[in-house]
């Protein structure tokens, strides 16, 4: 995934709009997942974060995909990452447990132990 950009952050930190301009002005490749995080079924956080990581397993395939069809640079919005700061988030908050915490870490560790699916670019937005 050398040729992928990878756009991490908290909502409301401007990546979409970020990225939105960078293709404009640059022409690149955008990804999208299709359902992104608003696909999610669970309310409860723990099964949020389960389901939030898988679904970035997923989509990692998919990029591999997407990027082998395409030659120009390709942007994502949102990776494995953002699952890490909300399940931080959520064990310093007591949303979920200890247990939870290090199942979903250990989950994170399987799904990404392959280097080709992790992403090596990203540029991290944090709020001002």
């Amino acid at each position: 995934m050398n040729r992928v950009m990878f756009f991490s952050g908290i909502h409301g930190t401007g990546k979409s709009t970020t990225i939105e301009k960078i293709r404009e002005v640059l022409g690149l490749e955008l990804f999208f997942s299709p359902d992104g995080d608003h696909g999610n079924p669970y309310k409860e956080p723990y099964q949020r974060q389960v389901w939030r990581l898988t679904k970035y397993y997923l989509d990692a395939f998919e990029i591999l995909k997407k990027q082998e069809q395409t030659n120009s640079f390709l942007l994502v919005d949102r990776c494995v990452f953002d699952n890490e700061a909300y399940t931080s988030t959520f064990r310093l908050l007591d949303w979920i447990s200890e247990e939870q915490y290090q199942k979903i870490n250990e989950l994170r560790n399987v799904y990404f132990r392959d280097k080709e699916i992790q992403p090596q670019n990203i540029i991290l937005f944090s709020p001002p």
